[in-house]
């Protein structure tokens, strides 16, 4: 059964949030749009995807999650609105 786009954002966040470095977050997003254009999808529809990634991590708060799980979170944060920040002038 394949995963539809909403259960692979679950899966996201979750392998993002268990990542055990910074480093090891960047490198999991970008293999993640590198799949997502790999399998041509369209790039207003990347953005919209990486914005329910980012609304689902901003449920996150310090004080619910570990020092580390924080830390993930706001590494991807900043790296998703990055490759949010470079679509968007592409397509614009």
């Amino acid at each position: 059964m394949a995963l539809t786009l909403d259960d692979y954002k679950c899966k996201i966040v979750n392998e993002l949030l268990f990542a055990t470095c910074q480093e090891e977050v960047i490198q999991f997003i970008d293999d993640i749009i590198s799949e997502l254009k790999n399998n041509k999808l369209n790039g207003h529809i990347i953005i919209r995807f990486v914005d329910k990634i980012l609304s689902e991590l901003d449920h996150f708060s310090p004080f619910s999650i570990e020092s580390q799980q924080w830390s993930n979170c706001k590494m991807a944060r900043i790296s998703l609105n990055r490759i949010k920040n470079k679509l968007n002038e592409t397509l614009n």
